[in-house]
C-alpha cells in the first residue's frame, strides 16, 4: 500500500522525484529486512519441529526435572515404553504413577553425580513392570535431564541366564586374570562342601591337589599365550 502511494506520489509530483525515489528505496530495503526476518523464523520453526520429532520418537524416554524432582517436561515416547501420556506424569505425578521406591525427594543440586548410570523398576499403565536405564546430566543450576531406556528385555534375558547357570549340574566358575575366582555356582558348593566366602577370592590353584597344580597351571598358562 505504501508502494503505491510513493508512485502515486512521484506521478503527481514530478519536483519532489528525488525525495520521492529515496523513500521506494527506504522501503524497499525495509521489505527487504523484514522479508529475510520471516524467512529466518520459519526457518527456525523448522528445526524446532525437527528436533521436536526426533525428540518425540526417539526410543528413550527423556524428562526434565526442577531440583527437587517435580517433572517439567516429558516426551510422547514415555506412550510406547510405560503407557501414561506426558501431560500424566508432570509434577510429582510420575513418582507416584510408576511406583518408583528408590526416588527420593530432595535438592538434586546436593545428591547429582555427573555421568552415573543406574536401573528403576517402574510400573506400566497397564500395570506391568519394566526396568529402565538411565542418565542424568545438568542442563543448568535448577534443572536436570534424564534420559531411559527400555532395557527389560536384556535383564529378564540375564535372568534367565544366570538362573541356567546356578541350576546347572555341572561346577561353574569365573576367575579374573590373574586366577582369583569371583563366582561359582550352587552346585559347586553343594558338591564341595566349601561356604562361598570359603572360595571367592582364593586362585583356583588352591583346590587343586599338590600333585597335579604344576601341569594344570601350566595348561592354563599355555593357552593364555596361545591366544
Amino acid at each position: 500500500m505504501n508502494f503505491l502511494l510513493l508512485l502515486a506520489l512521484l506521478y503527481q509530483k514530478p519536483t519532489e522525484t528525488f525525495v520521492i525515489i529515496v523513500l521506494l528505496n527506504c522501503l524497499f530495503i525495509t521489505l527487504i529486512i523484514h522479508l529475510s526476518q520471516f524467512i529466518r523464523n520459519v526457518k527456525n520453526n523448522e528445526k524446532l519441529l525437527f528436533t521436536q520429532d526426533i525428540i518425540d520418537n526417539t526410543n528413550s524416554i527423556i524428562i526434565a526435572t526442577d531440583n527437587l524432582g517435580k517433572v517439567l517436561y516429558c516426551n510422547e515416547s514415555i506412550s510406547k515404553i510405560l503407557g501414561y501420556s506426558p501431560e500424566e506424569v508432570l509434577g510429582d505425578a510420575f513418582w507416584a504413577l510408576t511406583e518408583d521406591a528408590d526416588f527420593e525427594a530432595g535438592d538434586y543440586n546436593l545428591k547429582f553425580k555427573p555421568n552415573a548410570v543406574y536401573f528403576r523398576k517402574l510400573k506400566c499403565k497397564n500395570g506391568d513392570y519394566k526396568f529402565i536405564q538411565w542418565t542424568d546430566f545438568k542442563h543448568t543450576k535448577n534443572i536436570y535431564v534424564a534420559t531411559g531406556q527400555d532395557v527389560t528385555s536384556k535383564i529378564n534375558l540375564e535372568r534367565k541366564y544366570a538362573n541356567l547357570i546356578q541350576n546347572a549340574k555341572d561346577i561353574i566358575y569365573e576367575s579374573d586374570k590373574y586366577g582369583t575366582i569371583t563366582y561359582v555356582n550352587k552346585f559347586t558348593l553343594k558338591l564341595s562342601g566349601y561356604k562361598i566366602d570359603e572360595i571367592i577370592g582364593k586362585n583356583y590353584s588352591f583346590f587343586i591337589r599338590a600333585d597335579y597344580r604344576e601341569s594344570v597351571m601350566n595348561y592354563y598358562i599355555n593357552n593364555i599365550n596361545q591366544e
